[in-house]
């Protein structure tokens, strides 16, 4: 089968296979359940903070997950640290003979003895930019002050684990963007594996960050420059979003089941910013789910885009950048990313060039969750200029 990899080069952490289904994202505690108060974060600070998802039946998503052919697991939140029985599906999800990713901010693990409870686990763990010289800029971001020390100790005991993956995430906003570069440097030099990706829009639909679209260009040829110079096995071609040397294809590969709160723990999107919910492991088999209508989408993409994605010449490359990013600008998954530089920047926020003409005849149409948004009612909502 054609590899249809999200991070699918040598550098990539995720979805590295060529599986039909390779990333199942669980949202173990609600969305807004953590320590921190980011900056960054895309989650509503008005959800529950109540309704982790019972043991047995995150066990249960997960074994279902494996019977539907999924490869990996990536443990999210909220913050998944906060989850009290974690450790334990780290080590079921290994025993379903599935990759277990644990997406936290690092705190639980900046103790020693948590870290070493991940030994024999073979996981990867993704967790927040640390570069020395930052810590500052890392506790106003994050909220809290003194969280820059504890998430260096983490990374120590992590880099300690035999056959732990470290992945160090950084979004590019306008907090880190001026520090992005050194931050890189830190990486490499250290071995460590930097993940540096477009900030996306809020749930409104609004900019998170003045960063535009030829900055992120020029950082990300910069990257290259020096990987070339330096760490030349590592240097990427791909310099387009949403992230140095990374593709996206989520949407069309993953599911991603989201936690409200208060219960709703079972809801099955695209990704972590679709609106479509094509159906509820609470009331349905995930494989019943898998066959729903709405996916089709998403997994095929490649004929429901519209707009300069769907005939830039780096498409297949890029796969339209974040998908995130575009229906959270259009309301619609079909649009193309105004995140790209590559599109004109008096088309980006053309809702007329960048969208489908209406929703008729679509799978989505009778879809409340889906609707294109009307350009001047964004205009209202954009914390930024548009």
């Amino acid at each position: 089968m054609e590899n249809t990899s999200f991070y699918g080069n040598d550098n990539g952490f995720r979805e590295q296979g060529d599986s039909l289904y390779q990333c199942f994202g669980l949202e173990l505690v609600p969305g807004n359940k953590c320590q921190l108060n980011c900056d960054g974060c895309f989650k509503n600070q008005n959800l529950s903070e109540k309704g982790d998802i019972p043991l047995e039946e995150a066990k249960d998503y997960i074994r279902q997950a494996q019977e539907s052919g999924f490869s990996e697991v990536a443990f999210l939140g909220g913050e998944p640290g906060l989850y009290p029985h974690i450790f334990e599906l780290i080590q079921f999800t290994r025993e379903q003979k599935l990759k277990p990713i644990l997406v936290t901010n690092g705190i639980l693990l900046a103790d020693e003895e948590n870290a070493q409870k991940l030994e024999g686990m073979d996981s990867i763990v993704v967790t927040h930019a640390y570069f020395p010289g930052g810590e500052q800029v890392i506790d106003t971001f994050s909220g809290r002050n003194g969280y820059a020390e504890l998430l260096a100790k983490a990374i120590e005991n992590i880099k300690k684990i035999p056959n732990t993956t470290v992945i160090l995430e950084m979004a590019l906003n306008d907090q880190f963007f001026p520090h992005a570069f050194d931050f890189f440097k830190y990486c490499r030099e250290n071995n460590l594996d930097p993940f540096i990706e477009i900030s996306r829009r809020d749930d409104e639909g609004g900019k998170t960050t003045r960063v535009s679209p030829e900055q992120v260009k020029q950082l990300f040829e910069r990257f290259r420059e020096y990987d070339e110079l330096n760490y030349p096995e590592k240097a990427s071609h791909i310099t387009t979003p949403p992230a140095y040397g990374q593709a996206c294809t989520m949407p069309m590969t993953g599911v991603h089941i989201k936690n409200f709160g208060n219960g709703d723990h079972g809801g099955v999107y695209s990704c972590c910013a679709q609106p479509i919910r094509h159906g509820d492991l609470k009331k349905e088999s995930l494989q019943e789910i898998l066959k729903s209508p709405t996916l089709s989408v998403y997994q095929n993409q490649d004929a429901f885009i519209v707009g300069p994605c769907k005939d830039c010449d780096v498409y297949d490359e890029c796969k339209g950048g974040c998908r995130g990013e575009a229906v959270l600008r259009f309301g619609c998954p079909r649009a193309s990313n105004p995140g790209c530089d590559k599109i004109p920047e008096d088309k980006r926020e053309d809702i007329s060039v960048m969208a489908p003409e209406s929703c008729r005849g679509c799978v989505l149409e009778s879809d409340e969750a889906c609707s294109l948004k009307p350009k001047e009612s964004l205009k209202a909502k954009s914390k930024f200029y548009f």
